[in-house]
């Protein structure tokens, strides 16, 4: 685990508040956006992200879109990017963005914390 909290980006706030949560009780500290820009201008004023779960399907900026300018900023960071509205196109080109992962809903809090150990081991 790092110090550096998970940054949760979801246009649902109830969607927020439980990752928040279901993270919060693992261990993990949380800082959460409603869109992409929100979630960038918070990497942009140099806020700190061990890893970001990001929703697809936002206004405002959606979630491709937001970690084609991640990027630009960090490639590095490792991101799992969810979403209940994915066809296997969209998800192999989710993993063409680097260091992203998928996750697709709905899914169970078992699965979230396996992902998210296994994308933090992930060097």
């Amino acid at each position: 685990m790092t110090d550096a909290p998970v940054l949760v980006v979801d246009d649902d706030q109830s969607s927020r508040e439980l990752l928040s949560l279901a993270l919060e009780l693992e261990g993990f500290g949380t800082v959460s956006a409603a869109n992409g820009w929100e979630a960038l201008t918070y990497l942009e004023a140099g806020g700190p992200a061990s890893l970001i779960l990001l929703d697809l399907v936002m206004p405002v900026m959606d979630g491709s879109t937001a970690i084609r300018h991640i990027r630009q900023i960090d490639q590095s960071i490792k991101i799992v990017a969810m979403s209940g509205l994915m066809g296997d196109h969209k998800i192999s080109e989710v993993g063409k963005l680097g260091n992203t992962k998928f996750l697709q809903k709905p899914f169970t809090t078992e699965r979230l914390l396996r992902t998210l150990h296994e994308s933090i081991a992930q060097n």
